[in-house]
């Protein structure tokens, strides 16, 4: 069995080790019931540590691709042993990516990016419609792509207007339609050019639950605002100058992991939040949270939603590309 190992790439002996042997499974020059060398013949012909070389076994055998039998030896699975340890080795080589990414100090959300650049020619190849939702913050991204996403036959992405902005053609450059809210279309469309006729607006507004809640906040105790994104912050207030008595305290802002949230919670009745703030909320503020909503205060997801008139302009302009041929 030929093994090449690499000293100085910096990817641990290991992980090689493992690899050079799923290659030489997958290339055929090992097939299944083929024995492997023992632990030792390895350590010969590799220089590799016993250790090294257990591990890498182990492994492969956690995957399925091998079996280690005590006393008969280590042998390559049946094809259909392996197809069963594929998805125990899809995610070690996410993983694996994902480390990497985090080394070269790329950001989840950038993170999410390129995998959506990489997908679409998947995503191609299947009976879906290239999507993109695009809009200036992302807690109103993340709401409005739950309820899109619940429209059959479209692979929808999600990118920050301020990413748009920086590479315009190549992140739409794929995309069937575009959808974003009215007070962005006409930025989005001078971006595009030609091909702003892509572009479907949406209003969003906040949800009726919303309203009903925001109705029982007193207005001698007022609210805050604990969100992750300034321009989030704007919108919820521009939601509270709906009520009267709300309209003459400015709410306090509060950007979750710029300020000791727990020190600013004494002496307010409720805090708004968006629907996901549990994923961008800090141990401490959660905890702050947590106690704030235990002594009997409120806290009240801001809630928006697409209105129901927009989603049937969606589900026709995605009926008209279909008949088109996309």
């Amino acid at each position: 069995m030929q093994i090449t190992i690499d000293r100085h790439s910096g990817e641990p002996l290991y992980l090689q080790l493992a690899n050079a042997i799923r290659r030489q499974i997958e290339s055929g020059a090992l097939k299944p019931g083929d024995q492997l060398p023992t632990v030792r013949t390895l350590l010969t012909e590799t220089g590799l540590s016993d250790g090294t070389i257990r591990h890498a076994y182990a492994l492969l055998a956690r995957e399925g691709v091998l079996d280690i039998s005590q006393g008969r030896g280590t042998f390559v699975c049946a094809p259909d042993a392996i197809d069963g340890g594929r998805e125990a080795r899809a995610m070690q080589l996410i993983d694996d990516m994902f480390a990497s990414l985090k080394e070269l100090q790329f950001t989840p959300r950038e993170i999410r990016l390129f995998l959506n650049l990489k997908l679409h020619p998947f995503e191609d190849e299947a009976p879906m419609m290239p999507v993109a939702l695009i809009d200036c913050n992302p807690e109103s991204l993340n709401e409005a792509a739950l309820q899109l996403s619940a429209i059959p036959g479209i692979a929808l992405s999600e990118y920050l207007l301020d990413d748009v902005r920086r590479s315009p053609a190549s992140l739409t450059r794929d995309m069937r339609l575009l959808i974003t809210t009215q007070n962005h279309a006409h930025e989005l469309g001078q971006l595009l050019g030609s091909n702003a006729a892509r572009i479907a607006r949406v209003a969003l507004s906040p949800s009726a639950y919303t309203l009903a809640a925001l109705s029982r906040v007193e207005a001698a105790q007022g609210a805050l605002i604990y969100c992750r994104s300034q321009r989030f912050a704007q919108i919820v207030a521009g939601g509270l100058r709906l009520f009267p008595h709300l309209r003459s305290r400015e709410a306090q802002v509060v950007l979750a992991g710029e300020q000791a949230l727990g020190e600013l919670l004494p002496g307010k009745q409720a805090v708004i939040v968006a629907p996901d703030y549990l994923s961008y909320a800090p141990p401490a503020d959660r905890e702050a949270l947590s106690a704030f909503a235990e002594a009997g205060n409120l806290i009240l997801p801001y809630h928006h939603q697409i209105d129901q008139g927009s989603l049937l302009y969606i589900e026709e302009r995605l009926r008209s590309l279909v008949a088109a041929g996309g």
